[in-house]
């Protein structure tokens, strides 16, 4: 539900979600998947620091979402990649 308040809406959450939302081809519908799994900044970039860093592009590839129909996708190397581009300025 929305507050009378602009300022009042805005959780670490819904934060989250409209800062994944800014990487290209990444839909509101997966940004929540990942806050799902991820629910703060810092536990995303943990695991990136965890994980080796070959495997770390991938790190969100097989997160999984819901799509029309009942059926579930997921978010995929390609995007799982861009993501960490975004958050380590690598390309």
């Amino acid at each position: 539900t929305l507050k009378a308040s602009k300022k009042a809406n805005m959780t670490p959450r819904v934060w989250l979600i409209s800062q994944l939302s800014l990487v290209p081809q990444l839909s509101e519908k997966i940004a929540e998947a990942i806050t799902d799994r991820y629910p703060t900044v810092i536990a995303i970039t943990r695991d990136y620091e965890s994980a080796p860093e070959h495997l770390r592009p991938k790190l969100l590839a097989d997160i999984t979402y819901q799509i029309s129909g009942g059926k579930t996708r997921r978010v995929g190397d390609k995007l799982s990649s861009r993501v960490h581009e975004f958050f380590y300025g690598v390309e």
